[in-house]
């Protein structure tokens, strides 16, 4: 049997509900004609005004409806009541759909477990980490530039961060390794 949510424009939300329960609801006023229904497995919810025999056997859609077709009817349309007035706004724009996260994560846990990241682009940060240690620094300029090519071919992989960072270490401490290296040898041929 299908199951619903209520959201009323109190604030208050029934869950799991019923057809029946709906009806009760409505036919003892809980529900008005301006609340929410979701139908548990969507995403839409809708008026509880559209979904059809929930207010048929209730007094409250005749007494919600009838002043304002009989304003409509004389060409009044200004709203008489504070229910003509909710119920002639239209309807709340529905609420946004949820962010899809790769493998059912929550974005918290991106931070934290390199979800959706390129390989590449997790080597390259670390490498970058160690460019400090002579020789690593030319393979994080290495792996950072696959990784960036790796990019190119999956644009929807996260990491580029990661990836620019390593080049980013991996050239500043390529050059001065270089820079010392020439240094060193400039000076072993002067002597």
């Amino acid at each position: 049997m299908a199951q619903f949510n209520v959201r009323t424009h109190q604030g208050e939300l029934y869950e799991s509900l019923d057809v029946n329960q709906l009806k009760e609801l409505a036919r003892t006023g809980i529900i008005k004609l301006d609340d929410e229904i979701l139908k548990v497995g969507t995403d839409r919810w809708i008026p509880a005004s559209k979904v059809k025999g929930l207010f048929e056997d209730t007094e409250i859609s005749t007494a919600q409806t009838q002043p304002a077709e009989a304003n409509a009817a004389q060409g009044n349309t200004i709203p008489q009541s504070h229910d003509e007035r909710i119920s002639a706004s239209p309807p709340p724009p529905p609420p946004p759909a949820p962010v899809q996260m790769a493998q059912g994560a929550d974005p918290g846990m991106g931070l934290l477990i390199p979800i959706n990241r390129s390989g590449w682009s997790i080597a390259a940060g670390y490498l970058g980490l160690l460019s400090l240690l002579p020789f690593v620094c030319f393979f994080a300029v290495i792996i950072s530039l696959i990784a960036f090519y790796d990019f190119r071919r999956r644009p929807e992989m996260q990491g580029r961060g990661r990836a620019t960072f390593g080049l980013i270490m991996g050239g500043l401490f390529s050059m001065g390794y270089i820079l010392v290296f020439i240094m060193y040898f400039s000076q072993e041929m002067m002597y």
